[in-house]
């Protein structure tokens, strides 16, 4: 972690703790403290090898052991019990220009507004106005900063995402009508933007957990109710689509939903080089479906589950199911396909496949060795 990546969180715990309304003391320091470190000339891990980041104007005990903590393990405690205690989408509504921490407190605490969806809608129905200490045109700079952010409305930041796909998963596997539910799509894929939170549950009654799905506490609209497919809105904009298969389908539904459309090319591609087909429904030989053999075993970080049992020997891993359907296909691969090898060995055969198509893929490579930017689709 370098010193402009350590300056960042120390920037927005400052953040955070105005829109908690801590100690202005307090709130200073870390602001301080992150232009303290941003202007130094080595890195900061020289500091800390060295037990020098006290000599640092505005860095004391207290943010010493923070610091050091932080960039050693990567991961600072404070800092995410910090998050944990603010509603996302307040902390989402950081994001619009002109408005900074304190306003948006006030906002909350006046009108109980904490969604950007909501500012908007008080913003056109001139009652933000009417606050002390706004006025008509602070309220017009509020709705052009959200104008400003809606060109890009449409991408998360994958921990906001993640939270609130989680908030989900964890109603939805308490459903005793789904056997099997997994995340799917970019959530699953980790990329650091998420578009929508795609979840993928195989069931033998849809209608049940379609109804269960729209009525989620959490549920601000629903977009739209089908058989098999619902979409809802949440409370912080992001919209969650359900998808339901049967069980036997779910392990190709889950690889169809999962794969970034230049993967699924590739991978019908293939199949049909192999004299198969591959769709979301399953993997075929002419009429024959090939089945996905289930294999049994702990599920590996994923946010994959069978409701229906709590015996670790009866939940059949996603990462497994992925694998048989891979090695169907050909490839040896493991939980998640790895691009530079899967370009390796179709560059020759699928002309379309090039370099260019690195973001639109599955790059764990580049996840295990913390290289993916926002450059990559």
């Amino acid at each position: 972690m370098n010193r402009n990546e350590v300056a960042d969180i120390l920037e927005h715990i400052a953040v955070l703790l105005d829109l908690k309304g801590e100690n202005q003391f307090k709130i200073r320091a870390y602001e301080n403290a992150a232009r303290s470190v941003r202007a130094i000339l080595d890195e900061i891990d020289v500091f800390i090898k060295n037990h020098k980041l006290s000599e640092i104007k505005g860095i004391g005990k207290a943010l010493d052991e923070k610091i050091t903590r932080l960039v050693t393990t990567g991961k600072l405690e404070y800092y995410e019990e910090l998050k944990a205690s603010i509603p996302p989408s307040l902390i989402e509504m950081t994001r619009i220009p002109n408005l900074g921490p304190k306003r948006i407190r006030q906002i909350n605490k006046l009108l109980k507004i904490s969604t950007i969806h909501d500012l908007e809608a008080a913003c056109r129905n001139d009652i933000i106005a009417q606050l002390e200490g706004f006025g008509k045109k602070s309220q017009e700079k509020i709705l052009e900063g959200i104008q400003a952010i809606k060109k890009y409305r449409d991408k998360y930041l994958f921990s906001i995402a993640e939270e609130e796909a989680d908030r989900i998963f964890q109603e939805l596997r308490k459903n005793k009508h789904i056997k099997r539910l997994s995340f799917a799509g970019s959530l699953r894929r980790k990329k650091e933007t998420i578009g929508d939170i795609d979840l993928v549950a195989s069931t033998s009654n849809n209608k049940h957990v379609m109804d269960a799905f729209v009525s989620l506490d959490e549920v601000t609209s629903v977009i739209a109710k089908g058989d098999t497919k619902s979409t809802i809105a949440l409370a912080s904009g992001i919209h969650a689509d359900l998808r339901t298969v049967t069980d036997k389908q779910f392990p190709y539904a889950l690889h169809h939903l999962t794969g970034s459309k230049e993967h699924n090319i590739a991978m019908r591609s293939r199949a049909l080089k192999m004299g198969m087909k591959i769709n979301e429904y399953g993997l075929f030989k002419g009429k024959k479906l090939i089945r996905v053999e289930d294999e049994k075993g702990s599920v590996w970080g994923e946010r994959h589950s069978c409701p229906s049992s709590n015996n670790p020997d009866t939940v059949t891993s996603v990462n497994a199911t992925n694998a048989r359907v891979l090695r169907d296909l050909g490839l040896q691969f493991g939980s998640v396909v790895k691009w530079s090898e899967l370009v390796e060995l179709l560059r020759d055969r699928i002309p379309v496949l090039d370099d260019n198509m690195l973001g639109g893929a599955n790059r764990q490579e580049d996840y295990e060795k913390g290289l993916a930017s926002l450059l990559s689709g």
